[in-house]
């Protein structure tokens, strides 16, 4: 099928406006939870496992700005307090978990149950402003040469990657919930033993963050209209 849609326009946000001030916060806020990481470098020791879990803070944080860069490109909705806020929370609970890093196991993981809480109310919320009639408007001028049936397929399977990524942030909530108690009262497992389960279960949720991205969903869609460009 031939395709309609320039590179332009693909590469090109929905509201440039909304686009450029979201990431410039993201960037700012970012910066700021870096600035916590780059701190408690230089109080701690070097040893094995605070390398490890400073490495895992820093991957978290750099999983964030991922986000927010590509979903960024498809919001519509004019900002709102909630889109200061919920920007902001993640980088206070970044730096304060940047700041646990020398602490018990279950500090540590209990900050990033609260991170990961913050990413099933951002999908929530993101999912309840892609609902609202001004985006299938911005949608349907934006993609106008491929029709409206395009513009509305892309908002539906967009709409179900948020859908998606709140139910697996709550399951991740979950999971952390369940970590923490496991890091507070197991207490014939030693700390360091703790920290390695931790960091791992840590990094391998990130690193699927990274890869099953909406960029990746949108991709894998198998609808003729939408499989033929490569987003």
């Amino acid at each position: 099928m031939k395709k309609k849609l320039t590179e332009k326009i693909l590469a090109e946000p929905l509201s440039s406006y909304n686009s450029n001030t979201y990431n410039t916060m993201i960037s700012v806020v970012q910066g700021v939870s870096l600035g916590g990481v780059f701190y408690i470098i230089t109080i701690i020791d070097f040893s094995l496992i605070n390398v490890i879990k400073c490495l895992v803070v820093i991957y978290g944080i750099a999983l964030i700005w991922h986000r927010y860069s590509v979903h960024n490109k498809f919001i519509t909705w004019q900002l709102k307090i909630t889109d200061t806020l919920i920007p902001i929370s993640f980088a206070i609970v970044q730096f304060f978990l940047a700041l646990s890093i020398p602490k018990q196991i279950y500090l540590f993981s209990l900050i990033y149950l609260f991170y990961s809480f913050f990413g099933f109310l951002a999908y929530n919320i993101g999912l309840s402003r892609l609902k609202e009639p001004e985006s299938l408007r911005l949608y349907l001028e934006h993609f106008k040469p491929e029709g409206p049936i395009f513009s509305k397929k892309l908002l539906n399977v967009i709409c179900s990657f948020y859908r998606l990524s709140y139910i697996f942030m709550l399951l991740i909530s979950i999971s952390c919930f369940l970590i923490t108690l496991f890091n507070y009262y197991l207490l014939y497992l030693n700390e360091d033993a703790k920290t390695y389960i931790t960091v791992v279960f840590n990094f391998v949720i990130i690193s699927l963050l990274y890869k099953y991205d909406l960029r990746w969903y949108l991709n894998k869609q198998t609808d003729v209209q939408l499989r033929k460009y490569n987003w």
